[in-house]
């Protein structure tokens, strides 16, 4: 479905755009004031673009950027009374873009190490989190089995967690 793809890629972009060391974020974007415009490729393929960014926020870590992740809102303007507030993003998608944009940028290992590390924070360190500890587990637990199972154990370069060797 087009809106989920959509969703999606917003959480994708804006984790990239996420400096989780100096934890600056992208403002959250005004989804229907054109922040960002989406086409189709020649072969089908959705395509998205951030065309605004309002301001930069520092001070976000990893479970506040999340949590504004899940926040994200648009606006119905079709809906029979009026206009509705609709959420835009459910707790997978934004997992998704998340990993997704996190093995964009560091590899399929250490970019799903670092998601799985990430999603842990945000529900171990966040009252919101906690609120989504059956959505991080069931994600978590997938993200593990890409990784060939076994227990996290920190990464050796000290950054994210890792799984153990399997024998």
């Amino acid at each position: 479905e087009d809106s989920a793809r959509v969703a999606e890629e917003i959480a994708k972009l804006l984790t990239i755009y996420y400096d989780d060391v100096r934890r600056i974020a992208l403002r959250p974007p005004e989804i229907n004031a054109g922040d960002f415009i989406f086409r189709r490729s020649p072969t089908g393929e959705l395509e998205l673009r951030l065309t605004a960014a309002t301001a930069f926020e520092a001070g976000i870590d990893v479970p506040t950027f999340i949590s504004q992740l899940l926040s994200l809102e648009t606006v119905d303007w079709e809906a029979r009374r009026g206009h509705g507030i609709l959420q835009l993003m459910t707790p997978e998608l934004a997992f998704s873009g998340i990993h997704r944009a996190l093995v964009e940028l560091y590899g399929p290992e250490r970019g799903t190490q670092q998601a799985i590390q990430w999603l842990l924070m945000f529900r171990d360190f966040s009252g919101e989190g906690a609120i989504f500890t059956r959505e991080v587990t069931r994600f978590v637990g997938k993200l593990q089995e890409q990784l060939g199972g076994g227990p996290l154990r920190p990464m050796a370069d000290g950054s994210g967690t890792g799984q153990e060797p399997t024998q």
